[in-house]
């Protein structure tokens, strides 16, 4: 859906909800869908999932689940209520945005894909800004104060943990400023440099 696919590519599905489907459901449908070469399902680390290698193409799915009232919230939470968050605000916006819906019965993804069509909200940008910015380097717990403090220790992986946070929050205010939802963690480099 974003365009930029190379060899690793998979493809991302995702499934919104009003109740639980449960697992042999899902097992069926990666059946009926031609089989998995191998699969990993009913995953939790992320929220739920199933992922599997497609048997015939080998192309890795992820099917990622997630509750249809949740996403409405997200969307809500940054376009109208324009609640920053430290890195990603606007994530869950963009992927109502750009994703291809593939079956929806009732319309629901269609109006929501519509609520979310809109320019971005300029209290969202600033509050995006004013959130992220100070730690930065500003306030005494900056990420580049506590990554000088781990570098300090030689704690590599405290370095490692504060500079992807570093990194977050410094590509939400990238986005933000640009007018240009959050395009989520993959390709950032990309899409900045032809987004921003």
């Amino acid at each position: 859906a974003a365009g930029a696919t190379d060899v690793a590519s998979d493809i991302d599905l995702y499934v919104y909800l009003r109740d639980a489907l449960p697992l042999s459901a899902r097992e069926a449908l990666v059946a009926q869908a031609g089989g998995a070469s191998r699969a990993n399902m009913d995953l939790n680390y992320w929220g739920g999932g199933d992922v599997w290698f497609d048997a015939a193409t080998g192309i890795e799915i992820d099917a990622i689940y997630f509750g249809a009232t949740w996403m409405e919230e997200q969307v809500w939470r940054v376009l109208v209520e324009h609640m920053p968050s430290l890195g990603y605000t606007t994530a869950f916006w963009h992927t109502v945005r750009v994703s291809r819906p593939l079956y929806d019965p009732e319309g629901w993804f269609a109006a929501l894909q519509v609520t979310a069509a809109v320019p971005y909200p300029e209290p969202l940008r600033q509050a995006i800004v004013a959130h992220n910015r100070p730690i930065l380097r500003d306030i005494i717990p900056s990420w580049r104060n506590q990554i000088a403090t781990a570098v300090g220790r030689g704690d590599l992986v405290s370095v490692n943990h504060r500079l992807a946070m570093l990194l977050a929050c410094y590509f939400d205010i990238l986005f933000a400023v640009n007018r240009v939802p959050h395009p989520g963690g993959k390709r950032l480099l990309t899409l900045a440099t032809a987004l921003c």
